[in-house]
């Protein structure tokens, strides 16, 4: 430490109007300590209007401070720690109030001898304003202990830093006493030389005097005027300043004057353009400057003898290019992402290698080319360019990863980033049918986004989801009911202060139920399906509007695990109810394919009820809405919005085992048939497995030995290329049928296979007798 001092000080710089420069002569003051060996903190209060970033741009990893958590971050972080009760646990303060990691270090130049922290107003994105505007600062008093909180802050503030430099919002408000009464030791009070300005603050002062002297904690004031014109014309507005500050500061009337000459900072033109600390505009040696000014004013506050640093001017110039808020690359780099790949692919390539070695590169510049490479690769994932987007997707990624995993320094933001960007590398690789890749960068997504706070839940919470799908889709079950499991818990507990998640924890316990469903376990499906309804009733009761489709997915899976369980009745009143939900109403796409949802239901209820003809009525009018949905979402482009993949299985596969059980076996074999070799079909679960037994049956019936033969090898396919070597009981019937069938006509069961194969797989099957 600079001073003598064993522990740090907390110097206030507050202002009664703005446009005074304030942030002007903090940010220089900051400057001036660090560059003399003091370990210094700096901190913008000013959470309406703040802008002290913008002073030390050049040294900051985030200029613009999208990225980085600041003060009403943390304060929202303590009142939901905290919770309702108004309880203040010593712990909860103690941890909290430590804020050094959402202190940002900035990277000075060589010639600085100490350390400047800076902790900014917030996370500048979208939701900033919100969590203004919403915190209740007489309230953080009452309920949340917040006069506890600032006081174990300044403990640690005081303890980890020599000073600490407090940008103040300017008037009077809560958020400004906190600056001005309960924290600091000194206190500069920046004014111009106006009535308004010296009036006002002087009023506040005596407020301030009257209230710490109450406390029995006296503070130091640093009357100091800003933007003086001209020196020699100030006489009348200084004895005004005089005169209305003189007994609060208990000075003699010259002793005031001469210090309010001393602290005048003048007004020097060049401020008004842009924020920039006085050492990028003026030489350490020139005299009468502001940066002179700004260390006398900073040798005041410390009682030291802090003088102008001379920096290498080189050096100083490629920080304040480097930090232009307009970075020509960026703009570069815009242009690049609207070009052709071919076009696109060396520049980027020639980028990203620069990139990966040259790590003192402005980070905002890395990280967005870091996205641009993985999002344009991913624009290209099935296209002819293999090699290079490849190149980009990945390289993309370790350039992110390098970003987020600086050693020693790790970047919650770009953590997410990186996370986000796995999440982009993911669907590029399931694009390209790697899966095992796929499910490797979703695993490692996941990882970074629970080193995140609150604000990454939700992103966990859809990494894991996604996960969860590819496991499924790839049949691994048993890891999918984990993983599945892990995302409802991450939803619920977004939930808690966002009730329009109900509906995503909903959506991860249909897919759990499905899960259960395809490992034979018909209870545990029932289960989660029921809690999948009962977390779209707590959305409703919350308001929340759920929309038509969401419940018919909810109920219809329902349903249709309770239909699987033998519980008839159950299901019945779960389709019916699903129903009602659409109360006629099928005037979108979306709609009609969910509708077709119910009426598959409704189908395979009535199929097991053992009425075959009124359930291949009730699936032929699932068919038709299913394909005016698709009419009409191809009309409008929107495809994809449309959910119907898996009903469409569904229905051919039930509409395939109606025609057979009525006898139909020429209709039952073309749909199964056309269903096994149509594109569209769902490869899940045991959609083909079924499709294959249709097709089996009704192509012996027809004495088709082709048609027999390729659906039986299909059913070894989907047999032997699943994770459960149990066979479903109806599926080994019919290979027992066929078996039979095949000797009785003197041919060699599967003859695709080699006969070793085959006879293994014959003898798992029971034998003829049976």
């Amino acid at each position: 430490m600079a001073g003598s001092e064993k522990i740090g000080k907390i110097a206030t710089f507050y202002s009664f109007k703005g446009g005074g420069g304030r942030s002007m002569a903090l940010a220089n003051v900051a400057w001036a300590l660090a560059s003399n060996g003091w370990n210094v903190l700096a901190i913008d209060w000013d959470l309406e209007a703040p802008g002290l970033h913008r002073y030390f741009h050049p040294f900051l990893a985030d200029p613009e401070q999208v990225r980085s958590r600041g003060l009403v971050d943390r304060l929202w972080q303590y009142a939901r720690a905290i919770g309702s009760s108004g309880e203040a646990p010593e712990e909860t303060i103690d941890r909290l109030s430590d804020c050094s990691d959402i202190v940002q270090h900035l990277a000075l130049p060589h010639a600085a001898r100490g350390k400047l922290g800076f902790i900014g107003s917030g996370r500048q994105d979208e939701e900033y304003t919100q969590k203004v505007g919403a915190f209740e600062w007489g309230a953080f008093y009452k309920r949340f202990a917040g006069g506890q909180y600032f006081d174990a802050f300044g403990r640690w503030a005081r303890k980890s830093f020599d000073i600490v430099l407090i940008d103040s919002r300017t008037g009077v408000s809560d958020s400004a006493g906190v600056c001005t009464v309960q924290l600091p030791d000194l206190l500069v009070l920046t004014f111009v030389y106006n009535r308004q300005s010296i009036d006002g603050t002087a009023a506040v002062a005596r407020s301030i005097h009257r209230q710490r002297t109450q406390l029995r904690r006296p503070i130091r004031f640093f009357p100091t005027p800003t933007r003086v014109e001209d020196k020699s014309e100030a006489a009348h507005a200084r004895r005004h300043a005089v005169h209305r500050m003189r007994k609060l500061f208990n000075r003699s009337v010259e002793d005031l004057d001469r210090e309010l000459r001393l602290n005048e900072i003048r007004h020097y033109p060049w401020c008004a353009f842009e924020e920039k600390l006085a050492v990028f505009e003026e030489d350490p040696a020139e005299r009468g400057s502001l940066l002179q000014e700004m260390h006398g004013l900073a040798s005041r506050l410390v009682d030291g003898d802090i003088g102008p640093v001379r920096v290498d001017g080189e050096e100083m110039a490629r920080l304040w290019r480097r930090a232009a808020f307009t970075d020509p690359r960026l703009a570069d780099l815009l242009i690049v992402r609207d070009q052709s790949l071919s076009e696109a692919a060396p520049v980027l390539t020639t980028w990203l290698e620069e990139a990966l070695i040259n790590d003192d590169d402005r980070t905002d510049w890395r990280s967005a080319l870091a996205a641009a490479c993985v999002e344009i690769s991913q624009l290209h994932a099935g296209g002819a360019f293999g090699v290079e987007v490849e190149a980009l997707s990945k390289g993309g990624v370790d350039l992110a990863r390098r970003l987020a995993q600086k050693v020693g320094d790790p970047d919650a933001d770009l953590t997410a980033e990186l996370g986000r960007l796995l999440l982009v590398r993911a669907n590029f690789l399931q694009a390209q049918a790697r899966s095992d890749e796929a499910l490797d960068a979703l695993a490692e997504a996941t990882t970074y986004f629970r080193k995140g706070d609150h604000a990454n839940g939700l992103q966990l919470a859809r990494a894991l989801e996604w996960q969860a799908g590819v496991l499924q889709r790839t049949r691994a079950y048993e890891t999918a009911i984990s993983v599945w499991t892990d995302a409802g818990k991450t939803y619920d507990r977004l939930s808690e202060s966002e009730p329009r998640r109900f509906e995503d924890v909903a959506r991860t316990f249909i897919g759990l139920a499905a899960s259960y469903s395809e490992i034979g376990a018909p209870s545990r499906a029932v289960e989660a399906c029921r809690r999948a309804v009962e977390a779209l009733d707590r959305a409703a009761a919350e308001g929340v509007a759920v929309v038509p489709s969401t419940w018919a997915a909810a109920l219809v899976a329902y349903g249709r695990c309770l239909l699987e369980a033998g519980h008839l009745k159950d299901a019945e009143i779960a389709v019916a109810r699903a129903a009602q939900h659409f109360e006629d109403k099928l005037e979108s796409s979306q709609l009609r394919a969910s509708m077709a949802e119910v009426f598959a239901l409704q189908g395979e209820i009535l199929k097991t009820q053992g009425y075959c003809e009124e359930a291949l009525q009730v699936v032929e009018r699932a068919i038709a809405l299913l394909s005016s949905a698709s009419s009409e979402a191809q009309r409008h482009g929107s495809l994809t919005a449309v959910p119907m993949g898996g009903t469409a299985s569904r229905l051919r596969i039930l509409r395939a085992e109606l025609l057979l059980a009525r006898g139909d076996h020429a209709g039952a074999a073309e749909v199964s048939g056309f269903a096994l070799h149509h594109s569209g079909i769902a490869d899940v679960g045991r959609f083909r497995l079924r499709l294959s037994e249709v097709s089996l049956l009704a192509s012996m019936a027809l004495e088709d030995a082709r048609a027999v033969d390729e659906a039986a090898g299909q059913m070894y396919y989907e047999i032997t290329r699943g994770s459960d070597d149990e066979i479903p009981e109806r599926s080994r019937q019919a290979l027992q049928a066929y078996v039979t069938w095949s000797l009785d006509r003197g041919r060699q069961p599967f003859p695709t296979l080699k006969p070793v194969v085959a006879n293994r797989f014959i003898d798992s099957l029971p034998s003829r007798e049976v």
